[in-house]
């Protein structure tokens, strides 16, 4: 069974750390960066990935859509607009409202203008960590472990005389653009 780090394995992480080795001296600090990187990375993204429920209020804006703060919503239990019952609507003739991934969309009307007039209670986030994620947080934690002789070193002259500079960056830039993907935006 594998031994949970965060979002990613030990497993994952020693096959690309010590990949033809069965070293297991450093399996409690492999497990701790792990997690170490799945929390900076869901301080990152601004929001929870996995599903939960949530109640939002929203501001209508005299439009046809809300954003819910959270996403993709894979159900809804409930929706007020100025503190009245809105239902769903089980076509697009009929009046009330519809979801997508990220927003409700009201048929046949607007929200009515106002500030936090729209309460939603709903479920959203993913049923299981995206493999995408596991993959960066995987990548991540094996760059920190391997990169720690060299901790704070911008660049280095080797041996041979050839000039090495290292990513100093907080995330690789292969994790940067998985994190942009999930990354909160505000589009509420």
């Amino acid at each position: 069974m594998p031994t949970a780090a965060g979002w990613t394995t030990l497993e994952k992480i020693r096959a690309l750390v010590q990949p033809n080795a069965g070293i297991t001296t450093d399996d409690a600090a492999l497990i701790q960066l792990g997690a170490d990187v799945t929390a900076a990375m869901i301080s990152s993204l601004g929001r929870a990935i996995l599903t939960a429920s949530y109640t939002d209020y929203l501001d209508g804006k005299g439009t046809d859509t809300v954003m819910t703060k959270r996403y993709p919503i894979t159900a809804v239990a409930s929706v007020l607009m100025d503190d009245a019952a809105v239902s769903i609507a089980g076509n697009s003739q009929a009046w009330g409202y519809q979801f997508d991934d990220h927003a409700l969309i009201m048929m046949n009307d607007v929200w009515t203008k106002g500030r936090r007039n729209v309460k939603v209670t709903y479920t959203a986030g993913y049923a299981a960590v995206p493999a995408d994620l596991i993959q960066a947080c995987t990548r991540q934690a094996a760059y920190i472990y391997r990169a720690q002789p060299r901790e704070g070193v911008r660049s280095a002259v080797l041996p041979q005389g050839e000039n090495v500079t290292y990513v100093v960056d907080e995330w690789l830039p292969a994790v940067e653009t998985v994190l942009e993907r999930y990354r909160f935006r505000g589009l509420f």
